[in-house]
């Protein structure tokens, strides 16, 4: 017989098992209310971790997700179902609000954006800080005086800081987090190596924006060439970046982009 063509019961099936998940997803996700912590000076002194956690906070609430960013560390959390922490090397501030989070009851996620700074403390400095971390032959000690200086300036954060060391306020704020995100495998090979996290480790890269692959009329970008992106600084070691280029003998020219 002619006519309209009845779906099969199995495809009805499949309808209401999709409608059935797109609404869980509809309630669970798209009603969560995320928090965005890090350091109290992310928009005075912008750097890699500011353009992450406003991106991240962007492209969240493109999804249907509340996303805030808000650096208090006593804040009230009941308006929030996670809390997502950004950066342990200011830690003083990362181990305060993750302990506000659990004091709370709220989830950590923890993105810890780990740079051991080991080597660059004792091969990388200039100046009167280079002859400081020599003669300290570490950089613990002088990590806990910065950071206790820096806690001084900001209300309520001596106690904070005070109770243990900087050492090991940074592995108690790893291993207090319920989801833990490297951004590469090498930083998840360091935090497997150097704490004791039971949580799961998900390796996120930063993600690379559509309009950088546009040419936009740059001729330029057509020719080969090496390329170091980062804030011209002692930390981002173009000085070694062009010493490396020197003794390889490349006949691509070396091009620099950053902030002096």
């Amino acid at each position: 017989m002619g006519g309209v063509r009845r779906p099969r019961p199995t495809q009805i099936g499949r309808l209401f098992l999709l409608l059935f998940i797109f609404s869980l997803w509809y309630t669970l996700f798209k009603s969560m209310r995320v928090l965005l912590q890090t350091r109290p000076d992310l928009f005075d002194f912008p750097a890699g971790d500011t353009i992450q956690i406003k991106k991240t906070k962007e492209y969240l609430n493109e999804l249907g997700v509340s996303a805030e960013i808000n650096p208090d560390f006593s804040l009230n959390l009941d308006d929030f179902d996670i809390v997502h922490i950004f950066n342990t090397h200011h830690i003083d501030h990362s181990y305060a609000c993750g302990r506000n989070a659990k004091r709370q009851g709220k989830p950590v996620f923890l993105t810890p954006i780990i740079i051991d700074l080991e080597e660059y403390n004792q091969e990388g400095r200039w100046g009167m800080d280079k002859y400081l971390y020599k003669i300290a032959g570490g950089s613990e000690w002088l990590e806990k005086i910065k950071f206790y200086l820096l806690s001084r300036k900001r209300k309520g954060l001596e106690g904070a800081y005070c109770d243990i060391d900087y050492l090991e306020k940074k592995k108690r704020v790893v291993e207090l987090a319920d989801a833990v995100c490297a951004l590469s495998e090498e930083e998840n090979i360091y935090l497997t190596e150097h704490f004791q996290i039971t949580s799961p480790i998900f390796v996120i890269p930063n993600g690379v924006e559509e309009f950088f692959y546009a040419q936009d009329g740059f001729e330029e970008a057509l020719r080969p060439y090496l390329l170091s992106v980062g804030k011209i600084e002692p930390l981002k070691n173009q000085l070694g970046v062009i010493d490396a280029y020197e003794k390889m003998d490349f006949e691509e020219p070396l091009v620099f982009i950053g902030q002096p």
